[in-house]
């Protein structure tokens, strides 16, 4: 276990281009594009982290700004995903649970009834945290094994079903995202596209990145979206004109600079993806395969991150005003564009329609987190992270524990234990 746990804390820009590189080797895929293909895939992810880190350097500040300016004090705080990921890999299930992840995977595929070849072990963060919700509220081992292994056959399944739609609209060949954090989002963006296509005046809004850029030239391309979004975030955090000034570069920056790093991850998928897809046709003909990888290869796209971004003060403003809302948006704001990145594509990328869909995620969110908190701070004790002294209950804002998926799992296991 300690060797696995090592082997997690690599992080994905370490760990994914060692995978790539044997899993490459096993599709007979030639040493030197193995190798590149891995490296390309670790040096994307390298690009996308320190951009990633970048906003969060520049986002944090500005967010704890807004949440002072708007008096917030919720006894909930959001610890943030890679809290999560550490109870999860930190959980007394995780291997047993990994084991049955390749083992249903390999199943599912020589049965064809997967088309996913699933290689994006750290979100498995995301199933061995309900996991470790469930055995923290039940001690039930083999209860919360089995929870992971069924989300983990939902999310191949859903994955396969959504692969073909996400890859029309991102322009991308051969992924799937099977990560039950985001996938449970995509409901919500398929009843706002329903309802915007059903009124006849909503319907001809059109605000694609391409459309905009299109209608409005420079003023509509990410460089400007992004330095528009700086300034607003700085207004609404109470910035000074110059601190302003800065954090719009940053965020420009970040937004013209993340599609080109997440290209070099792309370059680095296509030689394995080429590679994969060869070797199996010769394997099993008339198949279709998808490659799974991390929703941070949609994150650059400008309406996933401008509709992420405009969520921002819109989610401390709900966090005040909502009944019955426990908890504190904190360390999840600056991640908050990736629950829009499965559903933008059900709304065309449209981010008009995003828009609608942000604050019902949102309330979804804020409530389900809220809601879980109880089993969320048992496992996280049980996971043996040390906490701080002044927490008394905490949950996350984004991830997998605050969907409607980790709520109805929560409810289930409440209901049982009056039962039984």
């Amino acid at each position: 276990m300690q060797i696995i746990q090592s082997f997690i804390h690599l992080g994905s820009s370490a760990m994914m281009p060692i995978i790539i590189f044997f899993v490459s080797i096993i599709f007979r895929i030639p040493v030197k594009l193995a190798f590149k293909s891995g490296m390309y895939v670790g040096i994307g992810f390298i690009g996308i982290n320190m951009v990633m880190e970048l906003l969060l350097k520049q986002l944090t500040p500005v967010t704890k700004a807004m949440i002072i300016g708007m008096g917030l004090n919720l006894k909930v705080i959001d610890v943030g995903w890679t809290t999560g990921a550490n109870i999860g890999w930190n959980s007394p299930i995780m291997l047993t649970s990994l084991i049955g992840f390749f083992l249903i995977n390999v199943v599912l595929l020589i049965l064809n009834l997967t088309k996913t070849v699933d290689i994006d072990i750290f979100n498995f963060w995301t199933l061995l945290l309900l996991g470790a919700l469930t055995y923290s509220a039940t001690r039930n081992y083999w209860a919360a094994v089995g929870v992971t292994w069924v989300l983990f056959i939902i999310a191949l399944l859903v994955g396969d079903k959504t692969a073909p739609r996400i890859q029309q609209q991102f322009h991308l060949k051969g992924l799937s995202f099977p990560q039950i954090a985001y996938l449970s989002w995509i409901p919500f963006g398929i009843a706002i596209n329903w309802f915007v296509e059903n009124i006849p005046l909503l319907k001809k809004i059109e605000l694609s990145p391409e459309t905009i850029s299109a209608r409005i030239g420079i003023f509509g391309e990410p460089v400007s979206i992004g330095f528009i979004l700086g300034l607003f975030l700085g207004v609404m955090g109470h910035y000074s004109a110059e601190q302003a000034f800065v954090l719009a570069v940053n965020v420009s920056g970040c937004m013209v600079i993340l599609p080109r790093m997440i290209t070099i991850l792309v370059e680095g998928l296509e030689i394995l993806r080429s590679g994969v897809s060869k070797q199996l046709k010769t394997w099993f003909p008339a198949r279709e395969f998808f490659i799974a990888m991390d929703v941070s290869v949609l994150i650059g796209d400008p309406a996933v991150m401008t509709t992420g971004l405009l969520m921002i003060p819109f989610s401390l403003f709900l966090a005040f005003v909502l009944p019955g809302n426990k908890i504190l948006p904190l360390a999840d704001l600056t991640s908050i564009m990736f629950p829009f990145t499965l559903s933008a594509a059900y709304m065309q990328r449209n981010i008009f329609r995003m828009m609608f869909a942000g604050p019902l995620i949102i309330i979804a969110a804020l409530y389900l987190s809220s809601y879980v908190s109880p089993e969320y701070t048992k496992a996280f004790l049980t996971s043996g992270i040390r906490v701080s002294a002044h927490i008394d209950a905490m949950s996350n804002f984004i991830g997998s524990a605050g969907t409607w998926i980790g709520g109805l799992l929560i409810a289930i296991v409440r209901l049982l234990k009056q039962i039984i």
